[in-house]
């Protein structure tokens, strides 16, 4: 990511931001979500208003949360299977 201006940051961390989202969304639906702390609460605040929590049926959700298949792809390639050692 060399040679970006800030506002090309600004727009790749609003992207990113906005991909966290629909996944945790995605996360939530099948994990059957409920807030536990006052983090979690805040963080379903934030999903609710972007419009990414909660759904009234699967096909819903997939239509809203979908992302990029190329992002999927790429943490493929860059992110290895199984959880890293601990140190």
């Amino acid at each position: 990511m060399e040679n970006k201006t800030s506002e090309e940051y600004a727009n790749i961390r609003s992207e990113r931001l906005d991909v966290l989202a629909k996944l945790l969304g995605k996360v939530w639906f099948y994990e059957d979500w409920e807030w536990r702390t006052p983090n979690e609460r805040v963080m379903q605040m934030i999903i609710q208003e972007l419009g990414y929590y909660p759904f009234k049926s699967e096909d819903e959700m997939i239509q809203r949360t979908r992302i990029d298949e190329d992002l999927y792809k790429q943490s493929v390639d860059l992110i290895p299977v199984g959880m890293p050692p601990l140190k």
